[in-house]
């Protein structure tokens, strides 16, 4: 009997299950860690570069060996609300309506603290209950904004609110300040988008005139969500002790919040954009071509640093051996690490070959001869200067080196040749166009069987195939099934790869 061919792909979700961090707190993490190691590493590179080299006399700048070199800071915290605002702020808002599921969570992850002993140190301190008490009554957003939100019926969040009116304590300012931008800065940009998008109610005419009239308006992202994200990014130092006031509770509570609010919503993506360019051109602007390049050497540390000396025994990717009725021909994964490529190694499924689509934790990337390495073993420091190919949240996701876009091709040609096609731990999020398209040309225009794999229940009131293909902006969606994959990596009681036989 001749056997199935199958292909895969895996995305961040896979390997949250081995440990590995999600796409926000990915992010968060990134920002949170020192940069001297990383802006020492890359002052070694630029030292070790041949003065007589051509990268020298063409490429870089004149006495690039004595400048600073830059690093992402508080100074591009504009530029990261800005990106999270516009493309988040539907998720900030779903998160802040639901205030007091965040304050849960939070709490169950402190030690030492639980739920109600938090609402017993508060009622013994102000002899008052939490929840007994709310400031929706006292407190309404202009109707410009929305004509209601949720947050002010919170009890937490009235709590919070109630702390400050009664101690004015600076800490819980800025943790009530923090929230509160992040809400106005979401529903300041419906609003700002809605007057962009229809300064004209109706238009009967054949005028153009106010289609020239562009985006009028727009956020002072200076003065939104500063406040929140230093919060998020600072160190706890405060010690949860047994004597400790219904202040410092609370503060630690409020910024283990925003920690846990900016984890799921940070995009940076705005950031990389625009200092990515600038990796082809030193000469242009030094401190963005340093900054760019300093944080992808970070990030290569980061996601070293993620990956478990043990690898745990079980896993999706464990899971590929558990069947032999089916050919696994080819896998392709969104992720950097390394973890799929080991598993492999000790062949815990046949594929030779792991296709990775945005980068891979052993590339590196000359930007001057637009060329990847699979390693950095190739490469002369003194005549070259690389950069680890991890191109996290960015819209360019680079295709320009020859070999990178023969990963795709090789990939959709690999698939091609598959009777069926199974996707883990990926959203089709709109700037994974590159990725997405893919998929796309397999159920339109080959007619493959995808199968897609939802963790978590039903969306309320909405269809899982519909919802993804509008995400997949397919024309056709009759060879698209979603099934719903638990914590125990099960479909309907049995283990997701029992779905391709």
């Amino acid at each position: 009997m001749v056997k199935k061919k199958i292909g895969l792909f895996f995305g961040a979700g896979a390997e949250i299950g081995y440990g590995l961090p999600a796409g926000g707190r990915f992010a968060l993490d990134i920002f949170k860690m020192g940069k001297e190691t990383d802006r020492d590493h890359f002052k070694e590179l630029i030292a070790r570069i041949d003065p007589r080299s051509q990268i020298a006399r063409q490429w870089l700048p004149e006495g690039y060996g004595s400048r600073s070199i830059y690093v992402f800071g508080k100074g591009n915290f504009e530029e990261i609300i800005a990106s999270s605002l516009e493309n988040q702020k539907d998720v900030i808002l779903t998160y802040l309506d639901a205030f007091d599921k965040g304050v849960s969570r939070v709490i169950n992850q402190i030690d030492g603290i639980d739920e109600d002993g938090v609402r017993r140190v508060f009622e013994e301190s102000y002899h008052l209950r939490i929840g007994d008490f709310l400031y929706a009554d006292r407190i309404q957003l202009n109707q410009k904004l929305t004509s209601e939100s949720a947050i002010f019926s919170s009890p937490f969040f009235s709590a919070f609110l109630y702390m400050l009116e009664k101690t004015a304590n600076k800490e819980i300012h800025k943790i009530v300040l923090g929230i509160m931008e992040l809400l106005v800065g979401s529903l300041g940009e419906h609003l700002v988008n809605e007057l962009n998008n229809e300064l004209v109610k109706t238009d009967n005419t054949s005028l153009n005139v106010f289609n020239d009239l562009g985006s009028l308006f727009a956020l002072n992202y200076g003065s939104l969500g500063n406040t929140g994200l230093e919060l998020a990014l600072r160190e706890s130092s405060v010690s949860l002790k047994e004597d400790v006031t219904v202040e410092e509770l609370f503060v630690e509570i409020g910024t283990r919040l925003l920690e846990d609010a900016y984890s799921q919503v940070l995009d940076y993506q705005g950031l990389i954009d625009s200092h990515f360019r600038y990796l082809y051109q030193p000469k242009v602007h030094w401190a963005k071509f340093t900054r760019i390049a300093v944080f992808l050497h970070s990030v290569q540390r980061y996601i070293q640093a993620q990956i478990p000396e043990e690898i745990p025994n079980e896993g999706i990717y464990h899971d590929l051996r558990l069947s032999d009725r089916y050919t696994l021909a080819t896998i392709g994964t969104s992720n950097y690490t390394n973890l799929l490529d080991t598993l492999i190694a000790k062949e815990l499924c046949p594929p030779k070959k792991i296709v990775h689509l945005n980068g891979y934790l052993n590339d590196c990337y000359d930007p001057y001869r637009n060329h990847i390495y699979s390693d950095d073993g190739n490469v002369d420091p003194s005549n070259q200067l690389t950069v680890p190919f991890l191109f996290t949240q960015s819209g360019i996701k680079p295709l320009t080196a020859v070999s990178m876009s023969e990963r795709y091709v090789d990939y959709y040609r690999d698939l091609k040749r598959c009777q069926e096609i199974g996707v883990l731990g990926y959203g089709f999020n709109g700037d994974d166009g590159h990725i997405n398209g893919i998929f796309r040309r397999l159920v339109d225009e080959d007619h493959k069987l995808l199968h897609l794999f939802h963790y978590g229940d039903n969306l309320p009131g909405r269809d899982l195939a519909e919802v993804y293909a509008e995400k997949l902006r397919l024309t056709q969606k009759e060879n698209l099934i979603v099934h719903l994959i638990d914590d125990l990596r099960q479909v309907q009681g049995q283990n997701w790869t029992t779905v391709f036989e």
